[in-house]
């Protein structure tokens, strides 16, 4: 079996760009999965069968909240991941001034609360216990327009001991977690981040 780190058959050139190649497609995983949850979240506010079906119990109601977390655990995956693995392309990075103002932005991120709260998350639900959620439909009478708010109890997230500083800051500042406005923040963030990257290897390689 060939290494991962073996591509024989592109020439030495386009070899040194694989690895941001498949950083690219990791960043381009975490705007599928965000777009997929933002999907699930806002279903209830503009089709009204769901939102009869979200808020009857029964089987169609768990249905909905199974879909809902199977996205949310499927985003805060590649959420916990992606920052982690732009690291060890850094070591290799000729620039001294490139890996440097690298750590300073993730540095930054590292002290994003919602951020923090994102990364968390995943170990959240990979080694505790699925949280308590909830759909919130908020009708603007003037505007005509719905939306759909997930969320998360505060309490029942601060339960678990394995928070970072941010992320407590974050959570004891709200009894319950609006996820729209958590992933919306951090969107925001990673976006920046990686536009600057992406801006910085292109430039590298031409």
């Amino acid at each position: 079996m060939a290494e991962l780190s073996s591509w024989p058959s592109e020439p030495d050139e386009a070899r040194d760009r694989r690895p941001w190649i498949y950083l690219r497609l990791v960043h381009a995983g975490l705007v599928i999965n965000t777009a997929e949850l933002q999907e699930v979240i806002e279903r209830p506010a503009v089709d009204a069968a769901v939102r009869d079906k979200v808020f009857s119990p029964g089987a169609d109601q768990e249905k909905y909240f199974s879909e809902l977390y199977i996205r949310l655990h499927n985003y805060a995956a590649v959420v916990a991941t992606l920052i982690a693995l732009s690291r060890p392309y850094m070591e290799d990075a000729k620039a001294d001034a490139f890996r440097d103002e690298h750590a300073t932005r993730v540095a930054a991120i590292g002290e994003n609360g919602a951020g923090q709260v994102l990364q968390g998350l995943r170990n959240y639900l990979l080694h505790n216990k699925v949280p308590y959620m909830e759909i919130t439909v908020v009708w603007d009478i003037t505007a005509n327009t719905r939306r759909s708010i997930l969320h998360i109890s505060s309490k029942s997230l601060l339960e678990w001991g394995d928070w970072k500083p941010a992320a407590i800051r974050y959570l004891e500042a709200r009894p319950m977690v609006a996820f729209n406005d958590v992933i919306a923040e951090y969107a925001a963030v990673i976006d920046e981040y990686y536009s600057w990257l992406w801006s910085q290897v292109d430039s590298s390689h031409n």
